[in-house]
């Protein structure tokens, strides 16, 4: 049964779920020092697109596999056979799209960030806070801060990443849909 599933496939899915869960690290890792988080802002979309590609890219290559043994009635079930190898390359090629997107942005795009802070007020208690021009006393909450990453064309970047992957998503759920009586 382990085999039927093609292990090696699973280990591909296995590893994209790794860089996936990594990803969130650099999410949720603090970014006071500014070199850190231009490494975040850097390497955060390199690894949600790579493990995104990875998992989903994978399970569309094993959906496919199963929609061409089944939706080909005339066709003997071993004259159809996919091999894992091809459905790994596949999955390279589903990558190397994203390789060549990210590796453009990388190279030609300046990534910069802002640091911010939460002010919050606290007017009860104005030892140890900041006193702003119009009087009122803010204390600075250092746990709540968020450093956002931008460059000139980010957004657009991620729009053409995203817009790619939310093609395999439909894809992907498509031979779910039509495969899903087998």
């Amino acid at each position: 049964l382990i085999r039927l599933t093609s292990p090696n496939l699973n280990y591909i899915i296995l590893a994209g779920a790794a860089l996936l869960y990594v990803d969130i690290y650099f999410f949720v890792i603090p970014k006071e020092n500014q070199l850190l988080a231009k490494i975040s802002c850097k390497i955060t979309p390199w690894l949600t697109s790579l493990g995104y590609s990875l998992c989903f890219g994978t399970v569309l290559a094993k959906m496919t596999r199963v929609f061409f043994i089944f939706n080909n009635p005339s066709l003997s079930k071993k004259s159809i056979l996919i091999k894992d190898g091809s459905l790994a390359l596949f999955v390279v090629f589903l990558v190397a799209v994203d390789l060549i997107v990210l590796v453009a942005f990388t190279i030609t795009e300046e990534i910069n960030g802002n640091l911010t802070f939460e002010l919050r007020n606290d007017v009860e208690n104005p030892s140890g806070t900041v006193k702003d021009p119009n009087g009122i006393y803010y204390e600075l909450i250092l746990e709540n801060y968020s450093y956002i990453c931008f460059s000139n064309t980010r957004n657009i970047i991620l729009a053409v990443l995203y817009g790619y992957k939310a093609v395999l998503q439909v894809l992907t759920v498509l031979l779910a849909l039509k495969t899903r009586k087998v």
